[in-house]
């Protein structure tokens, strides 16, 4: 008797559920359309994330100040290296820019947990003999 009274809360609170979920979040007209091809494709593209960062690398790499000198001497560098594209350079000095500033926060970062943790007090774990060490002494003592 309890099984099917579950079983049947359960069936009520999933037909709840869906119904609810086709009110408000699907719209099966729209769905339709878009299987069928009836309507235009109303849905925003999003660009790849390797497009993102390059943009991003590219714009800190432009914006960084280098001597013209210097640049050219990276530009041959790069072009030695087999990277031949016009905006190497500006990828070259982004990507320093952002790995500075991604291992500088890194670094930042890492005394954080050993502050929040020196306030604690410490284990009391650590005050009890390990069994290894005292099998170990025992071991001695034969």
């Amino acid at each position: 008797m309890i099984l099917v009274l579950s079983s049947l809360l359960f069936f009520l609170i999933a037909t709840l559920g869906f119904l609810i979920g086709v009110r408000l979040w699907i719209h099966p007209k729209a769905a339709v359309d878009r299987v069928m091809g009836t309507s235009p494709q109303a849905v925003k593209s999003r660009q790849p994330f390797r497009l993102n960062l390059r943009r991003l690398i590219d714009s800190a790499g432009s914006r960084l100040g280098t001597r013209e000198k210097d640049r050219e001497r990276v530009i041959q560098e790069l072009v030695g290296a087999g990277f031949r594209r016009s905006g190497a350079a500006n990828l070259y000095y982004g990507s320093r820019v952002i790995a500075s500033v991604l291992l500088g926060g890194a670094g930042a970062a890492e005394p954080l947990p050993q502050t929040i943790f020196s306030s604690l007090p410490p284990s009391p774990l650590k005050s009890m003999p390990s069994p290894h060490r005292s099998i170990a002494s025992l071991a001695w003592t034969w």
